[in-house]
Order: structure tokens, then sequence, then C-alpha cells
């Protein structure tokens, strides 16, 4: 397994897409609306896969039938929301690092993901993408083995991923223009309209 990144003591690394439920915004769970016929949840898997990353699921949500035999990891028990995804994960396979990667962002291409998981540092307890000076962008994102201790800590407290920043050391990266897109959130009909997709289940 590839440990993917900067230096020769970093964890191998493995990749989660957390899914959930249903979406209000959407009225159906975002990982299985489409795009040109394939599902959120399918474009993102085969990017990852591209770049030799095995791939699970975090939740419980619907699968599409072409995914039917991906490994599932469960979510962290009284742990809400991502958290609870990046502490299973975490939990799971706890001498692995793990690339998370949110169902909305269908526009995370191969070439993001490689460009992202080889700003990996040694030492760094995670790696957030930058779009802004003042803000990171923790998803997608890398959190090494060393992450698990504090992120328990922060869903314990109710504080926000960034937070993890204030309690550890993490590498932030500059996303460089042409691969901004990747990150792209697609929360409403609107997004998705404009993308071309029509928003269908894929069953």
């Amino acid at each position: 397994m590839n440990s993917h990144g900067r230096g020769t003591c970093l964890a191998p690394l493995r990749a989660a897409v957390l899914i959930g439920g249903q979406s209000r915004r959407m009225g159906e769970p975002k990982h299985l609306l489409q795009i040109a016929g394939r599902t959120f949840l399918e474009r993102i898997v085969g990017a990852l896969e591209s770049n030799g990353i095995p791939v699970a699921v975090s939740g419980s949500g619907e699968i599409p039938s072409a995914l039917k035999a991906i490994e599932r990891v469960p979510d962290a028990p009284g742990v809400e929301g991502t958290l609870s995804g990046i502490v299973g994960a975490l939990t799971h396979d706890r001498q692995s690092a793990w690339l998370i990667v949110p169902c909305d962002v269908p526009l995370l291409g191969a070439a993001a993901i490689e460009w992202l998981i080889a700003q990996r540092e040694a030492g760094a307890v995670a790696l957030m993408g930058r779009l802004r000076a003042d803000e990171l962008e923790p998803l997608p994102g890398v959190y090494e083995p060393g992450a698990l201790t504090a992120v328990v800590q922060l869903a314990r407290e109710g504080r926000a991923l960034r937070d993890l920043r204030t309690m550890s050391r993490v590498s932030a990266a500059w996303i460089p223009v042409t691969l901004r897109e990747g990150w792209r959130n697609i929360n409403l009909r609107e997004d998705l309209r404009d993308l071309g997709g029509g928003g269908t289940l894929s069953r």
C-alpha cells in the first residue's frame, strides 16, 4: 500500500467517502445524485481508485449497485456529523492515514487527488487545502493516525474540524487554481443543473 506524500515515514493511505441519508436541500441522498449517468459516489470512488488508493464508504446510506462490494466503515457511535465518519475511519484502521472525502464534491478528479496526497508531510497530523488566506478547507483532507485523539476531543467539545489546527500541527496547502473545482460542494438543485445533472436516483 503506497504511503503517498513527502518523506518515508508516512503511514499507508486509505480513503473514506462520507455518505448520509436524505438531504434536506436536495430531497434525496446526495451521493446518489447523477452527472452524465454516474452517481456522485461512483465518480469520487473512481477518481480515488485511479490513484491506487483503497476506498471505503463511511455511513449507512444506500449504495449504487455498481459499488455493492465496496468496503463499509461504520460511523463512530455517539459522535455526530462529519466527525463521526472521521473517528470511525481512524478507529477502523489505526495504522493508516485516511483521505476523507465528502460525497458532495463530484468534480474532485484524479489530478486533484494526486496533487493533494503529494502534499502530505511527516510530523503533521492532518493535511487541509487552502482557498483563502483566512480559512482552511478540512474536506477533502488527509488525517493521519495521530489525529485520532484530537478529533475525538473536538467531537466531545462540540468544536469544528477546522479547530484541529489550534490543537496539533496541520499542514495547509494552497489549492492550485486549475484544481479548485474539486473542492466545490454541490448543495442545491441549481448547482446540479449547472453541471448538467438530472438528480435522479441510481437503484
